[in-house]
Formats: C-alpha cells, sequence, structure tokens
C-alpha cells in the first residue's frame, strides 16, 4: 500500500503548488513535487480534487495565514532593505523583495509581472529582443519558454 498524508501536509502541497503558480506555471508541478518527496501524480491529483484532496476548509485557513505571514514579511523586507541599502545591491534586495510580492500576488489571484509579460510576448506587443536586454538572457529564456515564442 502506498505512503498515507495527513490532511495537513496535503493542505500545505497544494497551497505550496498554487504559490508556485500551478497550473500556470511551467514546471512547478514538478518542483514542488520534488520538494515535497512526493510523486507528481498524487500531488496533481490532490490539486484538482481528484483523489484524496486536503479539505478545502484547511486549504483556505493555510492560505489566508501565509497571506498574512507574507504580509508581514513584505513589511519586514522593506524596513531591512532601507537598513541594508549600502551593504546589498539594489538588484537583491529588489530581487527579495519582488519575490514575496509575486507570491502575495499569486495567492491572492492578482496578476504577476511574469505572466503580464508572457501575455505580451504571446500577443506580440512586446518584442522578445526588448524582453532580453531588459530581463538578461536567463530570466527572457524562461519567460519565452512559457510564452511559446521563439528568441529573436
Amino acid at each position: 500500500m502506498g505512503k498515507r498524508y495527513s490532511d495537513d501536509f496535503r493542505s500545505s502541497a497544494v497551497l505550496m503548488l498554487e504559490a508556485a503558480g500551478y497550473p500556470d506555471t511551467k514546471g512547478a508541478l514538478m518542483v514542488v513535487a520534488n520538494r515535497l518527496d512526493v510523486p507528481h501524480a498524487t500531488l496533481s491529483r490532490w490539486a484538482r480534487n481528484v483523489q484524496n484532496p486536503p479539505p478545502p476548509e484547511m486549504v483556505h485557513e493555510k492560505k489566508v495565514n501565509f497571506i498574512a505571514e507574507l504580509k508581514d514579511l513584505l513589511g519586514i523586507s522593506i524596513a531591512a532593505a532601507k537598513d541594508a541599502a549600502s551593504d546589498a545591491s539594489y538588484r537583491e534586495l529588489v530581487t527579495g523583495i519582488g519575490i514575496v510580492v509575486d507570491k502575495l500576488q499569486l495567492l491572492t489571484g492578482q496578476p504577476t509581472w511574469r505572466g503580464e509579460v508572457i501575455d505580451l510576448l504571446r500577443s506580440g506587443a512586446v518584442a522578445p529582443e526588448v524582453v532580453e536586454a531588459e530581463l538578461g538572457d536567463e530570466l527572457a529564456t524562461e519567460l519565452f519558454n512559457a510564452a511559446g515564442v521563439s528568441r529573436a
């Protein structure tokens, strides 16, 4: 018989998937499944409410608590960024804050900047070479793959 997972574990796993951008973010399912050491098919079934999904009220409660914690972390991060501004690069400071904001956006159903860039690439409203010039090769490649567009 397969491994048994508690309601609490399954609820946390589904919330992690959502915070990772699943199902819209390519690779999110595999990243979370590998991190939790759960078969990706099992995790997918929980997320799609197909087999043994976590209790919805538990997922909701965890989500509300996590959003509150992220908002607290955002405030702390901004204050710390002000204090660390002389010791850290602007990019490092903004990246940390951006990650917290991105997770808040995902969990509250708001668009993320990545999703907006992907939509702009798909529609042709922004050229791939502009994205690459602004964001660099590694991040641009990730966005091109997600948008299904080829490098300029």
